[in-house]
C-alpha cells in the first residue's frame, strides 16, 4: 500500500491519498485535525474503501473535488504504483465481493 501527504484546502484538515492493492484501488482520507482522534466527526471524507471502488488517478483527483488538489507529481507516484504493484486481491476478496450488493451500471 502507498500513502502520501497532501495539502488539504482547509488549514484545519489534513489530506493522505493512496493505492490499496488488496481492494485494487485508490483511496483518500481528509480529517479535521481539529477535533480529537476519537471523534467520529474528525474523519471528514473517506472514499476507495471498497473493491475497485476508484481505480483511476483521474477520479481520484475528482472525487477529491473542493477538499484537496492532488498535485502532479503525487499523481505520477500513484500512477506509477498501481502500475507496479498492481491489483493484489487476497483470500478474503471474493467473500467481499459476494456480500457486497452489486450496482448496476445505470446507477453510475
Amino acid at each position: 500500500m502507498s500513502r502520501y501527504s497532501i495539502p488539504a484546502l482547509r488549514a484545519h484538515q489534513s489530506c493522505v491519498v493512496g493505492y490499496d492493492p488488496p481492494l485494487g484501488t485508490f483511496f483518500a482520507q481528509i480529517e479535521d485535525v481539529t477535533l480529537p482522534p476519537e471523534d467520529e466527526r474528525r474523519l471528514v471524507l473517506w472514499v476507495g474503501a471498497a473493491v475497485q471502488e476508484i481505480v483511476t488517478v483521474a477520479a481520484l483527483a475528482n472525487a477529491l473535488q473542493g477538499a484537496a488538489t492532488l498535485p502532479a507529481e503525487i499523481q505520477e507516484h500513484l500512477a506509477r504504483d498501481q502500475r507496479e504493484i498492481g491489483f493484489r486481491p487476497n483470500f478474503g476478496i471474493e467473500i467481499v465481493r459476494r456480500l457486497t450488493p452489486q450496482r448496476d451500471k445505470e446507477d453510475d
